[in-house]
C-alpha cells in the first residue's frame, strides 16, 4: 500500500507542475482524504481556474475549514463561490465567517452571504 500512496504522490506532484488543470480532475477519483492536502495546496495558486477548480472539489470532498479558508481569497468571484458553497453544505461552522462577509468589498459577495446565512438558518 506504501507504494501505491507514493506512485500516487509522484503523479499528484507531477501533475500540479506541469499539468494544473488535470489535477482537479484526477483527485476526484481517489475518492479518499488523499485528495484532499494537494486540493488545498492548490487554494493558494496564482492562477484563479486552478483555485476555483479546487475549491469546487473541496467542496465535492465536503471540507468545511478549507472553504471556509477560501472567504479570504483576493478574488471576489472564489470569496463567492465558497460562500456558496458553504450556504449549501449548511454546517454552522459558517455562521461566523459568512457573517463577517456582509460586510465584504464586493456586492455580489455580500449579496451572497445574505442567501447563504438564510439557508443556514433553514
Amino acid at each position: 500500500m506504501l507504494d501505491l500512496n507514493n506512485a500516487l504522490n509522484r503523479i499528484m506532484n507531477w501533475l500540479q507542475q506541469h499539468k494544473p488543470e488535470y489535477a482537479e480532475s484526477f483527485l476526484p477519483g481517489l475518492k479518499d482524504n488523499r485528495a484532499i492536502a494537494p486540493l488545498n495546496k492548490a487554494l493558494h495558486d496564482d492562477d484563479i481556474e486552478v483555485r476555483a477548480k479546487a475549491l469546487n472539489s473541496l467542496f465535492n470532498f465536503k471540507v468545511i475549514d478549507s472553504l471556509i479558508n477560501a472567504l479570504e481569497d483576493e478574488s471576489e468571484y472564489i470569496r463567492e463561490q465558497a460562500v456558496r458553497d458553504l450556504g449549501e453544505l449548511k454546517d454552522l461552522l459558517a455562521v461566523e465567517p459568512l457573517s463577517r462577509l456582509l460586510e465584504d468589498s464586493a456586492f455580489m459577495v455580500r449579496e451572497a452571504a445574505k442567501k447563504s446565512l438564510a439557508q443556514l438558518s433553514q
